[in-house]
């Protein structure tokens, strides 16, 4: 004898592929050597710090109300007005080719040299060697007694 009353552990055509039609095809699917592959490049627990670790050392850090040596935004500001603009300052390029358009220390024939400078200098008189010069004391009693 046959019995054909349906178990009730067994699911019929229909409910089978219902059920087959809400699980993961295999082509979205990873395999399992994909998943711990997948694993291994996450996070080791090891080498994190829990949220109570993480609050801690960051508790022990100076908060910023605490920091002396630090500006405001408005004293940033005010201190960044103080700056020149750049459309008012050269770029480097530029001042290196206004450089070049001045005179070069060779090309000029009208100057001395540091060595020319002070054998003339010695040359000039002494104001210890003046005789007949007056302080700058002396000149000005001398102008207050000068008549209008």
């Amino acid at each position: 004898m046959i019995n054909n009353a349906p178990a009730p552990d067994v699911y019929t055509r229909p409910e089978a592929n219902e059920i087959f039609d809400t699980k993961a095809d295999k082509s979205d699917a990873y395999t399992k050597t994909e998943t711990d592959t997948l694993l291994d490049d996450k996070a080791d627990t090891t080498d994190t710090y829990t949220k109570t670790e993480t609050a801690t050392l960051l508790d022990a850090k100076a908060n910023v109300a605490d920091i002396v040596d630090s500006y405001s935004k408005t004293e940033d500001d005010a201190l960044l007005l103080l700056k020149a603009d750049k459309t008012d300052t050269y770029m480097k390029t530029e001042t290196d080719t206004l450089l070049d358009d001045k005179a070069d220390k060779s090309e000029l024939i009208d100057s001395y040299s540091k060595t020319e400078d002070d054998a003339l200098l010695l040359l000039k008189a002494n104001v210890v060697d003046i005789v007949d010069s007056y302080s700058k004391s002396e000149d000005d009693a001398l102008l207050l007694l000068k008549a209008d």
